[in-house]
C-alpha cells in the first residue's frame, strides 16, 4: 500500500510539472484506489464470516442453555419480547403457559418480574392452584419466584 501511495505521488507531481493541470488524474491513482477497494472488501469478508459464526455459537449455547434449565428446573423459558417470557412446565400436556413481564426499576441491574394473568394459558382446573401459590410465594412483602415454579411443578407432577 505504501509503495503504490508513492507511486501515486509521483505520478501526481510528473502530471503536475508537465501540464500544470490536474483535472486527469493518473492511472496509478485509480490502481491504489482499486487495492484499497479490494483490501475493503476481504475485510468485509472476513467481519461476516466472524458475525455468522459468533451467531451460530450463540444460537448453539442458548438452545443448550434452555434444555439444561428444562432438565434441572422442568420449565421451557421462551422470551417472547425484551420486556415478556412464557414460561412452560414439563409436567402440563395442555399446551399451558405462564406469562412473567419484566418490569424495570431503573436500575439495568435490578428489575422484577411479575405474573401476567390475563396473558397466561391455564386451565379452570389449575386456576385456582396458580393464584393460591402466587398469593402465597408472590406477594409484595416477599417474591420468591422460584418457589412458586418449584411449587406448580410439584403441584403438576402427578
Amino acid at each position: 500500500m505504501f509503495e503504490s501511495l508513492k507511486k501515486e505521488n509521483q505520478d501526481l507531481l510528473k502530471q503536475l510539472n508537465k501540464t500544470g493541470d490536474v483535472q486527469k488524474f493518473p492511472k496509478s491513482v485509480y490502481d491504489r484506489l482499486s487495492l484499497e477497494q479490494d483490501e475493503l472488501e476481504a475485510r468485509l469478508v472476513e467481519a461476516n464470516k466472524k458475525l455468522t459464526k459468533l451467531r451460530e455459537i450463540f444460537k448453539k449455547e442458548s438452545l443448550k442453555f434452555n434444555q439444561i434449565i428444562y432438565k434441572l428446573l422442568g420449565f421451557k423459558i421462551e422470551f417472547q419480547s425484551q420486556t415478556r417470557i412464557k414460561i412452560i412446565s414439563k409436567f402440563l400436556k395442555n399446551e399451558e403457559y405462564l406469562v412473567f413481564d419484566i418490569v424495570d426499576n431503573g436500575n439495568k441491574n435490578n428489575f422484577k418480574l411479575k405474573i401476567n394473568f390475563q396473558d397466561c394459558k391455564i386451565l379452570p382446573s389449575n386456576e385456582s392452584q396458580i393464584h393460591q401459590l402466587a398469593k402465597k410465594w408472590l406477594n409484595e412483602d416477599q417474591e420468591i419466584i422460584p418457589c412458586f415454579l418449584s411449587a406448580l411443578n410439584l403441584e403438576w407432577v402427578n
